[in-house]
């Protein structure tokens, strides 16, 4: 059995509603209408976010990659690694269209989200992010990001099926360990990065949990 047709039966209402989100847009524009999850570490997994109707970065990811593939393309995620002493990191399901690459996202932070299949490649596609990833007082926080894509299907049905999905973020920290992922800069070189401007800021945390 289809790991789709697995969770069409176990989840059949779910898997109807998901289906109505028929491209990558729509996709986006039904995460933005949901709260972002302010609980923490709740790990929900795409039948819990309809569930519960809320989600954060993680989270969103998870479902974002489910409802893509549902809708017939590979279930992918791009871990983006922030500083940790400044700034959390940052999930993105990522898909292809015509050999370009786009992401679906959610975040309280507003350009952190969706960005059309208009790029080259994983790198070009990260660092479209560079600019707009601030932590609250402005820095640029972005560090390093996973270089090739992560297929869910790794982990069987468990990734669609199960009520939490922790050990997709256990799995990512230890993938990080295993230098599979790339530094934005290399670590031997050092940049001040410019603070994002108070416009800027405003703009990113117009969206914002209250």
């Amino acid at each position: 059995m289809k790991k789709r047709d697995r969770f069409q039966e176990k989840f059949p209402n779910e898997f109807e509603f998901i289906k109505q989100l028929k491209s990558p847009w729509a996709i986006q524009d039904f995460l933005d209408t949901l709260p972002y999850n302010l609980k923490g570490d709740t790990f929900y997994s795409p039948s819990k976010v309809l569930e519960h109707k809320t989600a954060d970065c993680f989270e969103g990811a998870i479902f974002s990659a489910a409802s893509l593939f549902i809708q017939g393309h590979k279930p992918l995620i791009v871990d983006l690694v922030a500083d940790p002493r400044k700034d959390d990191d940052h999930l993105l399901a990522v898909y292809k269209i015509h050999g370009l690459w786009g992401a679906i996202a959610k975040s309280k932070f507003t350009g952190l989200k969706f960005r059309d299949p208009v790029f080259k490649n994983i790198r070009e596609l990260v660092m479209s992010y560079f600019d707009d990833y601030v932590n609250e007082v402005g820095e640029k926080t972005l560090v390093k990001y996973s270089k090739k894509p992560l297929n869910l299907m790794v982990f069987g049905e468990r990734w669609l099926t199960s009520e939490r999905v922790d050990f997709v973020a256990n799995y990512l920290i230890r993938r990080e360990q295993t230098g599979s992922y790339e530094r934005v800069v290399p670590m031997n070189k050092k940049i001040h990065y410019r603070n994002a401007d108070p416009l800027l800021l405003r703009a990113a945390m117009l969206g914002y949990p209250k």
